[in-house]
């Protein structure tokens, strides 16, 4: 009978020991957030309180420096000039870029594509080549990504306004990056693509005579 019931106190004590345990683990807010010294932006953390009694911030979060502007957060829409067609519009093939292609931009777009393009198209390597697609898009993942360079590369086909609206509207499953990049960085990828291997834009020749007749006719010439 005493061995049954020191048995039964030490898994009680086993017990409630484990439980203090998992609380002291899984809960330390209950010990450390409430002494924390953190503070939130904005937020005033040293007041001073005058002579009539007036309670006052005296310590905040400081002011930006003069000339300084604050850029956009993530949910802040960027602010556009260019039209504002809808996804896939024929009308954007109109649209060209408001940049010249100088030594700024070509860095900017280089730095942009290889934050956000580079994970699904791929890497760019030393010959301006994209040998294979990003990690994103390897075998097992993400299906549907295309090529932008090379032989079979999309680039050749699509216009700069047409580029540009799908990096800034997004096209079947690439998501839209408007809210992450401004209107230059975005032009900018736009231009960097254009030196890569087949990167080029070549629009459709009109059709000639010739062809309108044999179209007329059936492809018979």
């Amino acid at each position: 009978m005493r061995n049954t019931l020191q048995r039964k106190w030490a898994i009680v004590a086993i017990g409630g020991a484990s439980l203090v345990s998992a609380v002291a683990l899984a809960a330390p807010w209950d010990v450390d957030m409430v002494d924390s010294d953190a503070v939130r932006g904005y937020e005033c953390w040293q007041y001073e309180t005058d002579s009539e009694g007036n309670r006052k911030c005296v310590r905040s979060m400081g002011d930006l420096p003069e000339g300084v502007q604050a850029q956009s957060n993530i949910l802040t829409p960027n602010h556009v000039t260019m039209p504002d067609y809808p996804k896939g519009d024929a009308r954007w093939d109109s649209v060209s870029s408001p940049l010249t292609a100088d030594d700024n931009v070509m860095t900017t777009g280089e730095r942009m594509y290889d934050v956000y393009c580079s994970p699904c198209h791929g890497k760019v390597d030393a010959k301006g080549e994209i040998p294979e697609l990003g990690t994103v898009a390897q075998p097992g993942r993400i299906a549907g990504v295309v090529g932008l360079t090379g032989a079979a590369g999309v680039l050749q086909n699509r216009s700069d306004g047409r580029v540009y609206s799908t990096i800034r509207l997004g096209n079947a499953i690439m998501p839209a990056y408007n809210w992450a990049m401004t209107e230059t960085e975005m032009w900018s990828i736009v231009h960097y693509v254009r030196t890569l291997d087949n990167g080029a834009y070549a629009p459709p020749q009109p059709e000639t005579a010739a062809d309108e007749t044999a179209n007329e006719n059936g492809g018979a010439q």
